[in-house]
């Protein structure tokens, strides 16, 4: 989505057209080429799209099941640090802020942030136990 919407390309341009190979612990998102409606419908209608590594995913889902037993799967995670970076204390993101109207304490105390986090529960067990050990152990060398 990010680079059909970015190049303007839409479902014209794939990931794997420069190079990326589509590979990724989030398979709910796996999407090497955007839908041709989507991507045109949603431009106008975003202010920020980003990407995450794998590994920040599997920390994700390791913290979400120890912390609230939440048995999710890695792309259910992927807006999780979006609202870490809206209020992230850097020139790009004040001046976005300020851009979009959110500069102002009163509106960010008054902000709810929300993520959809769905998936999971049809995981195989294995699988998803492969994955929340590898976010284990990713937190564990972060210490």
């Amino acid at each position: 989505m990010l680079l059909g919407m970015l190049t303007g390309e839409h479902d014209a341009i794939a990931v794997q057209d420069i190079g990326i190979d589509n590979t990724t612990c989030a398979d709910g998102l796996a999407v090497g080429r955007a839908s041709a409606f989507v991507g045109r419908v949603m431009s106008p209608l975003l202010s920020g799209i980003y990407t995450l590594q794998d590994d920040t995913l599997l920390a994700l889902l390791a913290l979400a099941y120890d912390s609230e037993g939440l048995r999710l799967e890695p792309s259910a995670l992927a807006g999780v640090p979006g609202m870490l970076r809206v209020l992230e204390d850097s020139p790009l993101w004040r001046a976005w802020r300020q851009h979009v109207g959110l500069d102002s304490p009163t509106i960010q105390a008054n902000t709810t942030h929300i993520v959809w986090s769905t998936g999971g529960s049809m995981v195989p067990r294995a699988v998803w136990e492969e994955e929340y050990q590898r976010g284990k152990a990713l937190l564990a060398s972060r210490r």
